[in-house]
């Protein structure tokens, strides 16, 4: 069998190849970092943003304000009814005397035409063939009067509002202490309008184009409602319109394939009032709670454990376990819940400061940094470090994050800023 033989100068430059394809490789190795997303929900308590009336008990008091209105139509309108149903009987009454009056004018007719003689009959039948004189149609007494049907906007039963929607979670509801006027100012809308959509649709089987019509309702309503809440000395707490509700929204109500839409526009209406009134109240009552009460918040959140078979994020994995016990705790038992987060966060804050922006492997580089701020901030905020969390979002936003990353520091920064704010 043929050998081959290389030159000592090829093999040397061969070798070197491999040293150098090895030595490109290792930090490729190195890099090979992941990151991995466990996804957390939890519980937490939050304080309220106004602790001027701290300990006061509360009383919710919803004042429909359209409601006059409607009772006093409805009211003119059973009025209206009650007195055509008193004057009814005479009207009968009338009817039937008036009716009386035709039949007995009738038999006397016909009594004279059948007194006529046999001759006179039968001339007179000749002369005029429908001489006979016709009894009246049967008694048709007047129609009864009916109660006139008024169309208005809903109205909703102040307690049970108050009830759902006026509470304080965190205190009790008593007497001497917080005043709450919820007032709905009632629904309005402007003039419906139809908006239609034109389109060209293409058929593969006639090898042809047709026109696709397409219209719905366009109806833009609001239901402004106010809150005011006023402490046991007098001072206001609150006073101000509930945010959006003042403003018209705009509903559309899907498009059909159809020059007009299938629907009465008072169909929609109907549903609107209702609608506007429950998403209204259900702000009201997160604005009551926000500043007012003391509320067990939900939230879902991310948590980010880096990767690599070749590079060692055993802690920052200690840390993820650690702070999904420390969440979990929180809303039970804070102070156990703060002492296992804290544990994560110095695990955390110590991987941070190992960060090295230059150099690319290292263990903690660029591609992960974002990841463990996002980490420590949240975990700061939960456990009520605030100025260490503050600390940490000065120094994230000096650094290069993506977009992405950059909207959830600003998301938390928000959660960090309100969080402070209520201790």
């Amino acid at each position: 069998m043929a050998q081959l033989f290389f030159a000592p100068e090829f093999t040397k430059s061969l070798m070197n190849y491999r040293i150098l394809a090895l030595a490109l490789a290792a930090p490729l190795a190195l890099l090979a970092q992941s990151i991995k997303k466990e996804t957390v929900s939890y519980s937490y308590i939050q304080p309220p943003l106004n602790h001027s009336a701290d300990g006061q008990p509360f009383q919710t008091n919803v004042n429909v304000t359209y409601r006059a209105e409607i009772e006093r139509l409805e009211a003119a309108a059973e009025a209206d009814y009650q007195a055509a149903l008193a004057a009814y009987p005479a009207q009968e009454a009338a009817a039937k005397a008036a009716y009386d009056e035709r039949v007995a004018a009738y038999e006397k007719a016909l009594a004279e035409w059948n007194n006529k003689s046999l001759a006179g009959k039968i001339i007179e039948k000749q002369v005029l063939e429908n001489s006979k004189p016709l009894p009246p149609p049967s008694y048709q007494a007047p129609y009864p009067p009916q109660r006139k049907q008024l169309q208005h906007q809903a109205l909703f039963d102040e307690a049970e509002l108050a009830q759902s929607y006026g509470r304080i979670e965190g205190r009790t509801e008593a007497a001497g202490g917080i005043q709450v006027q919820i007032t709905l100012y009632g629904f309005q809308n402007e003039v419906p309008t139809i908006e239609t959509k034109e389109s060209t649709v293409y058929s593969t089987a006639t090898k042809s184009s047709t026109k696709v019509i397409e219209s719905q309702w366009v109806i833009n309503y609001k239901h402004p409602i106010h809150v005011k809440a006023t402490a046991a000395d007098g001072h206001v707490l609150i006073d101000e319109m509930v945010a959006g509700s003042d403003a018209f929204q705009t509903f559309k109500s899907g498009l059909v394939k159809s020059s007009t839409p299938g629907t009465y526009a008072q169909y929609h209406i109907d549903a609107l009032q209702k609608s506007s009134v429950s998403a209204n109240m259900t702000a009201a009552k997160i604005l009551l709670n926000s500043q007012l009460g003391t509320t067990l918040q939900q939230r879902t959140t991310t948590v980010f454990v880096p990767e690599s078979k070749k590079v060692d994020y055993s802690d920052l994995a200690e840390a993820a376990i650690l702070v999904r016990e420390g969440y979990e705790k929180m809303n039970k038992d804070a102070a156990a819940g703060e002492v296992k987060i804290a544990q994560a966060i110095a695990l955390w804050t110590k991987a941070i400061g190992e960060f090295d922006s230059e150099d690319k492997n290292a263990r903690i580089n660029k591609k992960i940094i974002a990841e463990l701020y996002l980490n420590v901030l949240e975990a700061e905020t939960i456990a009520h470090q605030f100025s260490a969390a503050q600390e940490h979002v000065s120094q994230a936003r000096r650094l290069d994050f993506g977009k992405k990353e950059r909207d959830a520091l600003d998301g938390l920064a928000m959660l960090l800023n309100d969080y402070e704010a209520r201790y």
